[in-house]
């Protein structure tokens, strides 16, 4: 297998995004997040909806993304907060 197919098998270096069910919208230029993460609050979303989107991301980035990186620390991770 060539180095570029191995590579392609990889998320690391490619950009997520995720669109939750509650309009939250999480963004990185990375899928292992190095570099960190952009959250985008709708404005009038209590906190309960705003906490099960971030389970929803979580669960859906442990479930899809994790599997298909090249290491994934997963620590230090910074989540700037937007209010859209």
């Amino acid at each position: 297998m060539s180095v570029t197919a191995i590579a392609e098998r990889f998320l690391n270096d490619k950009p997520f995004e995720h669109r939750c069910h509650n309009g939250t919208i999480f963004r990185a230029d990375r899928s292992d997040f190095v570099g960190g993460v952009d959250v985008y609050f709708p404005a009038r979303l209590c906190e309960m909806k705003r906490l099960q989107d971030v389970a929803e991301m979580t669960y859906f980035h442990t479930q899809n993304i994790i599997p298909r990186l090249n290491g994934y620390m997963g620590i230090g991770v910074e989540y700037r907060i937007h209010r859209v």
